[in-house]
């Protein structure tokens, strides 16, 4: 499980909705990329997004937001991947909610892999 430190722009829209009392982003699209920056909290997108995929599951427990997707070689080709961004939709516009650069992981069919991304509140 990686952990997924939220951008200021997530945690800015989620401060704006807890004050108007409109509801709370939800995480929406997965996606993937190759880049190889490090995360931060001034991100805004991927560095190198290749695809998105739906998440497979969005749960809470207590203070923790997880986020489970699993791919595969279908999804990445000969694509390695090397970065996780988390999407919430903001009223038609994307925003993303954190990003998580990793070892490059490259796939071959038919290998699989889950990937967890926890946000921690």
């Amino acid at each position: 499980m990686a952990v997924v430190v939220a951008t200021n722009a997530y945690r800015e829209e989620q401060a704006a909705r807890a004050v108007s009392g409109a509801a709370s982003l939800v995480p929406y699209k997965v996606a993937f990329g190759d880049g190889t920056t490090l995360e931060g909290i001034e991100d805004i997108a991927l560095e190198n997004e290749l695809f998105r995929v739906d998440p497979d599951d969005v749960s809470s427990d207590g203070t923790i937001l997880t986020v489970t997707v699993e791919i595969d070689y279908s999804d990445t080709g000969d694509s390695p991947i090397s970065e996780i961004g988390i999407y919430a939709d903001n009223g038609g516009t994307d925003l993303l909610m954190g990003r998580k650069v990793f070892t490059p992981k490259t796939f071959t069919a038919p290998d699989r892999s889950v990937f967890t991304a926890a946000f921690s509140y």
